[in-house]
Order: C-alpha cells, then structure tokens, then sequence
C-alpha cells in the first residue's frame, strides 16, 4: 500500500505539495498541486517546471449541479456530485468510481464496483491529510486520478469554507456594531 501526504508549503498557500509520508517539506515533492482560482487546479509532476510536467487540471462548474470536469494524461473525465453526496467519476477506464464520504460528511475512500482503491484521511500526528492507495497494480493512473479528483474536491470545498468564514465575520462586525 502506497501513501502520499498533502501540504501546504509555507511561501506559498496556492501550492498544495504531495510528498512520501516521513519526507521533509522541502524535499521535492511527486506532484505540487497549483489553485489558479476557485474553481480551477492544475496538477504537475515533481515541482511543475513547465507545461511538460501537467499530469492534470479540474475545472468546477456551478449550475443545475456541480460538475468537475478533469483532464487526467489528456482523457477526459467528468466528476459530480450524486444525491448521496458522494463524489461520482463516471467515464474512467477503470468504469465507474465513487468517493464516499464518512458519517462526518468528509471524503474518506474511493471505490471502484465496491472495492476499496484508496482512502483519504487526517495523520493524528502531524495532522496532514494522508492519501492510501490499496490498489496493488496500479501503474500510475489511480495515484494521479485520487491526487487530481481530491485536490478538485478540496479546492472548490475550500472555497465555500472561505465565504462561510467570511460571513460570520461580517456578521460578528454586524453584531458588534449593533
């Protein structure tokens, strides 16, 4: 079982860096994970020197339902949300995968035609986000398609946390000036 942790390195908070667990923030990352926007990440190889190391991108779309569409090595993908909440990654080669969430409402395991292909969650040590992949004979494509889908997810949730705390700040000036 391979894992992988999420950081943020602390000159830049667009960056996202996935490293080995046990490895040094300034270690060179496997992929570095870049928020252009709200709605959009770009996934690189390594540090991402260029446009040669683009492993992937999501773009959000808010409409009727959210969609994200994710180009992953130049195929297509389209993820959305279903009525359970899950995320739903319809078009892969591998068929149909799910991430589902914990009876907390959080991102917890991808499946794939109920098996279990990775699992994301917090290190009760160091509290970073930790990625687990279960999938023995993964050649590359699972680890970029959980990296890719997960930094999708966490940078449009990212976004509604922002203005969730935004609001109550507005609120409490509201309230303290009232």
């Amino acid at each position: 079982m391979a894992s992988f942790v999420f950081r943020h390195p602390p000159t830049d908070s667009t960056k996202t860096l996935v490293h080995m667990p046990g490895y040094p923030i300034e270690a060179p990352p496997i992929f570095t994970a870049v928020a252009s926007s709200k709605k959009h990440v770009m996934v690189y190889r390594g540090w991402g020197a260029g446009p040669q190391d683009i492993i992937g991108n999501s773009k959000v779309h808010v409409g009727w339902s959210k969609k994200f569409n994710i180009i992953l090595r130049g195929h297509p993908l389209t993820m959305r949300v279903d009525s359970n909440n899950n995320l739903v990654i319809e078009d892969s080669p591998m068929g149909k995968i799910k991430w589902k969430r914990d009876w907390m409402g959080k991102l917890s395991k991808m499946e794939c035609a109920g098996n279990e292909l990775a699992s994301i969650g917090t290190d009760p040590m160091t509290q970073e986000k930790t990625l687990r992949i279960a999938h023995r004979n993964d050649n590359g494509f699972l680890v970029e398609l959980a990296v890719v889908s997960y930094m999708a997810y966490r940078v449009e949730h990212a976004k509604g946390k922002e203005e969730l705390d935004q609001a109550g700040e507005v609120f409490g000036q509201v309230m303290g000036a009232a």
